[in-house]
C-alpha cells in the first residue's frame, strides 16, 4: 500500500485508541503480521466478490458500505 495508506492507518490507531482511552481501555499497539493477514483476506473476498469471515482464531469484524458519493477518506 502507498503513503497515503499508511499515514491512514496512523491516524485510524490513533483515533481509535482515543476512543478506548474514553472509556478507561488500554491502547492497541499496530501489529504488522495481524495486517498483512488482514489485507491478504480482504484480498480473497474482493477477488470472490463475497463477504464473510476468516478461519482463524483471530477476533474480526467485517463491514461493507456503498455510497455513490465520492469522498477522500481519513483515519479520524
Amino acid at each position: 500500500m502507498g503513503k497515503d495508506f499508511s499515514l491512514f492507518k496512523k491516524e485510524f490507531l490513533h483515533t481509535h485508541n482515543a476512543y478506548r482511552a474514553q472509556h478507561g481501555a488500554p491502547p492497541l499497539t499496530f501489529n504488522t503480521e495481524l495486517d498483512d493477514a488482514a489485507q491478504k483476506w480482504a484480498n480473497q473476498m474482493l477477488a470472490k466478490k463475497k463477504l464473510g469471515h476468516s478461519d482463524t482464531d483471530d477476533g474480526e469484524n467485517v463491514f461493507y458500505a456503498w455510497s455513490s458519493e465520492t469522498k477522500t477518506l481519513t483515519g479520524k
